[in-house]
């Protein structure tokens, strides 16, 4: 029997932490993460950076940074992205260089 991939999702997680609504977190949109080697966004609007290392999307409320390295881009549509990679961090507003 094969191992089962764990999923969570970043949002839920900080939405039961922090104990404030689920929209209120997201501004509308979603990020799941699998095994720290593959992130999903859905509500985004565009991607406004893009490197190896560094990926950062516009997003219904603001924006997201997701670092780490060799960062791919597997999916792409109007509203949703999924990478892939060695996932650092997840940043709601930015990130850890200049923008």
């Amino acid at each position: 029997m094969g191992k089962r991939k764990k999923k969570f999702t970043l949002s839920k997680y900080l939405s039961d932490a922090l104990e404030v609504p689920l929209d209120d977190i997201t501004g509308g949109f979603f990020i799941g993460i699998s095994e720290g080697c593959q992130l999903c966004i859905r509500g985004c609007e565009g991607i406004t950076d893009y490197t190896g290392n560094r990926v950062t999307v516009k997003a219904k409320g603001g924006s997201v940074t997701i670092e780490g390295v060799n960062l791919d881009i597997v999916y792409y549509t109007d509203s949703e992205i999924t990478l892939r990679g060695d996932i650092h961090s997840v940043v709601l507003g930015g990130g850890t260089g200049p923008e």
